[in-house]
């Protein structure tokens, strides 16, 4: 083969590796800005924070239940953090995260969140009306909204995008842009402190952690 031609299918390869880099460099972007565009209603912290850690969670996930006041303790301890609630459906018949999002159009999710987390899963209709009705929540709306194409196209992204990152097991935390799923061991308080400097610190960080926790 001429020289000439050698060289041009070289090149031509090393553009087809540059644009499918690119490309993936874009891709992980934008999963990264779906799953951390969460509406203010469903985030907790200080606005005047300067790092917002995204918690992928499941209402029926006892590791979730265990792990989130130790992050809150965390964010108040370092108090220049906000957290971004992402609940994830993990089964169609799961209850809890289509009413908690419907709950943020009465301005009620974290309320409703904050109640959630604090019933041992799994959690059922009749725990959720329960709470419903204890925060003055209206039931029919919120059975409703729980069903709408907004509600149902978030939840929907939310798994979609956590996929194309590799996240497939709950609690995962993305701090910054660190994606961190614990292993075996529940995080403490400490550990969620030394996450919030390096992602100050560095702009991106490699998963830390990739296996399932031992608590379900």
């Amino acid at each position: 083969m001429p020289k000439s031609w050698s060289l041009r299918i070289l090149f031509g390869l090393i553009l087809i590796v540059a644009a499918m880099l690119v490309w993936r460099v874009w891709f992980l972007g934008s999963a990264y800005r779906v799953i951390g565009d969460v509406p203010p209603g469903m985030i907790a912290g200080p606005a005047s924070a300067d790092l917002t850690v995204t918690m992928l969670f499941d209402y029926n996930c006892s590791y979730c239940h265990k792990s989130y006041p130790v992050l809150l303790d965390a964010a108040k301890r370092d108090g220049r953090v906000r957290i971004a609630l992402r609940p994830i459906a993990a089964q169609p018949t799961d209850v809890a995260p289509p009413l908690a999002v419907a709950a943020n159009a009465q301005g009620k999710f974290l309320e409703f969140h904050d109640a959630l987390m604090q019933i041992d899963p799994p959690i059922g209709e009749e725990a959720v009306r329960k709470i419903s009705d204890s925060l003055g929540l209206d039931w029919t709306r919120l059975e409703k909204d729980s069903r709408a194409p907004d509600t149902v196209t978030f939840l929907d992204e939310g798994i979609q995008k956590a996929l194309a990152l590799s996240i497939n097991s709950t609690p995962t935390f993305i701090v910054g842009q660190i994606v961190y799923t614990p292993q075996t061991a529940m995080p403490t308080a400490t550990d969620f402190l030394r996450l919030f400097d390096e992602a100050r610190g560095a702009g991106y960080s490699a998963s830390v952690g990739a296996e399932k926790p031992a608590i379900p």
